[in-house]
């Protein structure tokens, strides 16, 4: 009966570290591809970090990435943050989605950002993409990188 029981803990922990590898592995992914979000530039923004630098936020990622994405006006904003290691993370991908905007179109976005840590300890964004959903009656309602009527 242990042995049994034994065998089938082990089958179930191998059954799960595959799909714990590839989970960690999908976040070192790049984050926004063209066909899933409207890609966004980060130079003119990076500059303004590396000028700061020695400023406490530029050593934060999650308000790093809420200077890049700007003043919130709507109901609801969900911050996820996703680090690539528990200790002395050296990237990580904020999610940042904002609903119940003040725009007659436009219901949400979603911001997807990767960010690396510097030499200096600053948080720089390598790769931003957004995606919109609309209010009804004003195109889609759902996250897509399609625009709103």
């Amino acid at each position: 009966m242990i042995n049994s029981c034994l065998g089938l803990v082990l089958i179930t922990l191998l059954l799960l570290i595959p799909s714990g590898i590839a989970h960690s592995e999908e976040i070192l992914k790049p984050v926004a591809t063209k066909t899933e979000y409207i890609i966004i530039d980060p130079a003119a923004f990076n500059k303004s970090v590396i000028s700061a630098w020695g400023e406490s936020w530029t050593s934060d990622p999650v308000t790093v990435s809420l200077k890049f994405t700007g003043p919130f006006e709507g109901l609801t904003q969900s911050i996820e943050r996703m680090n690539d290691s528990a200790e002395s993370p050296e990237t990580t991908t904020v999610t940042i989605t904002s609903e119940g905007l003040l725009d007659d179109s436009v219901m949400g976005e979603k911001f997807l950002l990767k960010l690396k840590r510097t030499g200096h300890g600053a948080w720089l964004i390598e790769s931003a993409g957004k995606k919109v959903k609309c209010w009804p009656g004003r195109g889609h309602q759902d996250y897509s990188n399609k625009p709103c009527n």
